[in-house]
Order: C-alpha cells, then sequence, then structure tokens
C-alpha cells in the first residue's frame, strides 16, 4: 500500500503537471492566434499594393467582398433562425 506521503507526492506531481501543461496550451494559442494575425496583415497589405499599382483590381476586390459579405449574412441568419 502507498503511504500517505506517497499519496501527496503522487497528486502533487499530477496538479503541477496540469497547471504547467495548461499555461503552455494557453501560449500556444497565443502564439497561433499571432501568427494568424500576422498572415492576415501581409495579405491585406500586398492586396492593397496591388490595387494601388493596378486600380482595375479595385473593382474586382469590391464586388468579391460584397459577395462574401452577403454570403456571411446569410449564414449568419440561416443559423439563427435554424
Amino acid at each position: 500500500m502507498l503511504s500517505l506521503a506517497q499519496t501527496f507526492g503522487i497528486v502533487g506531481t499530477l496538479i503541477l503537471t496540469l497547471y504547467f501543461s495548461k499555461r503552455q496550451i494557453q501560449s500556444l494559442s497565443i502564439d497561433q492566434q499571432s501568427r494568424v494575425l500576422n498572415d492576415l496583415d501581409e495579405k491585406i497589405h500586398k492586396t492593397t499594393e496591388l490595387m494601388l499599382e493596378r486600380p482595375s483590381l479595385y473593382r474586382v476586390m469590391d464586388r468579391g467582398f460584397m459577395a462574401s459579405e452577403f454570403r456571411i449574412r446569410t449564414v449568419l441568419v440561416l443559423i439563427l433562425h435554424s
């Protein structure tokens, strides 16, 4: 049988392991969010540069944005009313 000290040692080790793994998962989540936001920022920056170089692309992007905005609204309405 396990002694009381061994039991406390095992439980304490499990608690410490859970605590530090939770902190590591949170930091990984923040790192992932940062990477996604940086990638999105780069893409928006490149798109803006392209539109400044070729103004005819603005109309294409504007139409695409309107279509995607419509799709997003449609999905939200379907979700909210289901």
